[in-house]
């Protein structure tokens, strides 16, 4: 939940020159939940440090088989100007950063279909959002 804690600690392990790759899912696709009537925002564009979003999901996205313990996951939504102002707040150079229509997990199953890349996508004539976002920083040499 604390990004500024998080950024520092990645920062703390970099040697000088060297460089964080952050992938992740982006904060406005994890806004949205897959409902009867398709993908509709459901949470809060931040979530606060002391009220994460908690799931329970069964299995991981990995598609592993193998069930998870009962204890809910915990989650926050960052907006994307919250990480980056971490990261460089934790004295990192930033030196790339991408939003992407693809995901590297079936983030909704049964919606996303997964390409001939092995990415998964939201079908075709769905309409385009951003579903993940990359971004590469590096600790001044």
């Amino acid at each position: 939940p604390e990004l500024t804690r998080w950024a520092g600690q990645a920062a703390a392990l970099l040697v000088p020159g060297g460089r964080l790759f952050l992938q992740d899912a982006h904060p406005a696709a994890e806004q949205l939940d897959l409902t009867a009537r398709g993908l509709v925002p459901s949470f809060d564009w931040r979530t606060p440090a002391d009220a994460p979003l908690r799931f329970h999901d069964p299995a991981t996205y990995t598609g592993d088989d193998a069930p998870l313990p009962p204890e809910p996951d915990h989650n926050w939504i960052h907006p994307i100007s919250d990480i980056v102002t971490a990261l460089l707040s934790a004295g990192l150079e930033i030196r790339s950063m991408s939003e992407h229509d693809t995901l590297v997990w079936d983030m909704w199953p049964g919606l996303t279909e997964k390409g001939p890349d092995g990415l998964w996508r939201l079908p075709e004539g769905h309409v385009r959002v951003p579903l993940s976002l990359t971004v590469t920083a590096a600790k001044p040499a």
